[in-house]
């Protein structure tokens, strides 16, 4: 028991700072629940990749593609999950083949930004 009260005497509420809520509320607001999203990331995005996969779970599904979003990779994937969006985050986000997004601004404690969009079909 003595261990808890070391472990958590200064951990904050949550891991998600108030800028990671407002980005995770856009696309809550964007997609309806049972919603299956493509994230894809680059290398300084791993952590923000794990994030966005709790944030959304267990109401949206979110299929992640690091580093190395190749066209041959990207196809694999496309061709085997339907997909009703996109995030990319990245500095730059790498781009999955959006049709457009919105730039839900930078990543808190990181370099880069967060993109949302619809994939082109």
């Amino acid at each position: 028991m003595s261990d808890f009260r070391v472990a958590f005497t200064y951990a904050g509420k949550s891991v998600f700072t108030p800028r990671d809520e407002q980005q995770f509320e856009a696309v809550r607001e964007a997609t309806p629940p049972g919603a299956t999203l493509l994230l894809t990331g680059g290398p300084n995005g791993t952590w923000a990749s794990i994030l966005w996969q709790r944030a959304l779970y267990p109401e949206r599904r979110v299929i992640v593609l690091r580093d190395g979003a190749t066209p041959e990779r990207l196809a694999s994937v496309l061709a085997s999950y339907r997909f009703d969006a996109a995030i990319s985050i990245g500095d730059p986000p790498p781009d999955p083949g959006l049709r457009s997004h919105r730039d839900l601004g930078g990543i808190p404690g990181l370099a880069g930004r967060v993109w949302f969009g619809e994939l082109s079909r």
